[in-house]
């Protein structure tokens, strides 16, 4: 669901809307952290917080608040135990907010940004106590994000990205498969070469396209896409599957028996086709089980299958790191990488802004838990050190009373120049997450290259005179550390 078209066309319309969404959960519950609805005045509402008597609950509350006027944002804390009549036993913090024709110019602009793509927005409860939203864009994700904070500041994710599929065939079956998909969060490339095979009407999600050379869209498709061929000519079915596995997308299905399969394999097998790819294609295609040749079951058995194969994926982009012999060169990056690396870059703007000092802003986080924010603040304060990632790390190890920040990611608007990042490896940071490269930063100004060159210099070489004057009395105080007994050593 579009959150703020949605509530940008109620308010013109009706005048108001209030927004519910899910701001944090515990335990066992129905929806995840970032689930929405949305409330008109009459009571009529659109999507969904998980149903039941919470959701019951919250329509009355969002129909109190609405009736109240614009007001303060209200957060709702409410167990879901046998006193509302619920089992599942967790917790969960309901945001309620309310909009109205003075907020007209805001939504229309997040609206804006949501059609563009995903975007991440940094939120804080503002001296009126309606919620301030920072409209910062940064990156996509194929999967929609849930909401994080420390209770003072979090990140909302809104307009995830749809997760594309090539859907080769408009007969029967591929015209009942392209209305299944219709309310699901794909994005459908639908492909044919017939003229006339499209329907009258194509679902919001689903763009046709007629084209001679259906191969020539393997070509084109983004990695991550899933593909599905049933068209009508078991030659065109050869020829796309075949370039498709050669692509190595992670699904490519086949509509077919048995049968078809084995003879396509032979075939595959000719053209050289890794035999793990080719064991890969779900053909038949649909869910095990369910064997009902009519297009309408075909249709709804495929469509479960790639949403299996969706939750599959979202799942290992999302799962903790496993122990490995190399946890430092780790480059997939989860969601929660992503929510907490656009909070670094809206503090970059935020702070920016207000003249604390350059664009750079960091934020320091383990085991789930933000330890700490940070911005350059060079100019504010006259402090050269005082960097976006010298200043976290400085908050860090104060809020955790200790100077290792073993186990926790640096997440970071750029690049950390050679000081932040010496600070970095000092603190024993185990990762790094940055937006902004060392040359993009160059290009504005912030250019670090003499100091990389400057650092394998002999100390004679270096541009800033550097002397080595032996002293007795230094060497003793280091001979003085090496024999303390109860020294701390970091």
């Amino acid at each position: 669901m579009s959150i703020w078209r949605r509530l940008s066309s109620i308010v013109d319309e009706h005048g108001a809307a209030a927004l519910v969404a899910l701001h944090e959960v515990k335990g066992s519950v129905p929806r995840e952290a970032g689930a929405r609805m949305i409330v008109r005045p009459d009571g009529a509402f659109h999507g969904t917080i998980g149903g039941g008597s919470l959701e019951w609950e919250l329509l009355r509350e969002a129909g109190r608040a609405l009736a109240q006027g614009r007001g303060p944002a209200r957060f709702v804390g409410q167990a879901l135990g046998p006193d509302l009549g619920q089992c599942c036993g967790g917790w969960v913090n309901v945001l309620v907010e309310t909009f109205d024709r003075r907020d007209a110019a805001m939504l229309e602009a997040l609206a804006r940004a949501e059609g563009e793509g995903t975007f991440t927005v940094v939120c804080s409860v503002g001296p009126e106590g309606r919620v301030d939203r920072s409209a910062h864009s940064f990156g996509s994700h194929s999967n929609p994000l849930p909401m994080k904070g420390d209770g003072k500041k979090w990140c909302e994710t809104y307009g995830a990205r749809a997760a594309p599929i090539l859907l080769f065939g408009a007969g029967h079956v591929g015209r009942a498969l392209a209305l299944a998909l219709a309310p699901l969060p794909f994005a459908v490339r639908w492909i044919d070469p017939r003229e006339g095979a499209f329907p009258p009407h194509i679902p919001t999600n689903a763009t046709p396209i007629l084209t001679s050379d259906p191969e020539a869209e393997i070509v084109r498709a983004p990695a991550d896409a899933a593909v599905i061929v049933m068209t009508h000519d078991h030659g065109l079915d050869l020829a796309i599957t075949a370039a498709a596995l050669q692509r190595g997308f992670p699904f490519v299905g086949l509509i077919g028996s048995a049968t078809k399969r084995a003879r396509f394999e032979r075939r595959f097998r000719d053209l050289g086709i890794p035999g793990a790819r080719i064991e890969a294609l779900a053909c038949p295609i649909g869910l095990p089980g369910i064997g009902g040749k009519e297009p309408a079951v075909i249709a709804a058995s495929v469509a479960a299958q790639l949403l299996q194969e969706r939750e599959r994926r979202g799942a290992s982009l999302s799962s903790p790191p496993q122990a490995g012999p190399e946890p430092l060169h780790m480059t997939t990056l989860t969601p929660d990488d992503h929510v907490h690396l656009a909070c670094a870059v809206a503090l970059s703007r935020e702070h920016m802004e207000r003249d604390a000092g350059g664009p750079f802003g960091a934020v320091i986080v383990r085991d789930g838990k933000v330890l700490a924010e940070g911005w350059n603040r060079v100019t504010s304060t006259n402090d050269p050190t005082a960097h976006a990632e010298v200043t976290a790390i400085r908050r860090a190890c104060e809020a955790v009373q200790d100077f290792s920040l073993s186990g926790a990611t640096l997440y970071t608007s750029c690049e950390p120049c050679p000081m932040c990042l010496a600070s970095a490896y000092w603190a024993r940071v185990s990762r790094i997450v940055f937006a902004n490269t060392r040359a993009d930063a160059a290009a504005i100004g912030f250019d670090d290259q003499l100091l990389y060159d400057e650092i394998p210099k002999p100390v004679t070489e270096r541009l800033i005179p550097t002397i080595h004057a032996p002293s007795p009395e230094a060497k003793s105080v280091f001979a003085a550390w090496d024999a303390k007994a109860d020294k701390i050593a970091y």
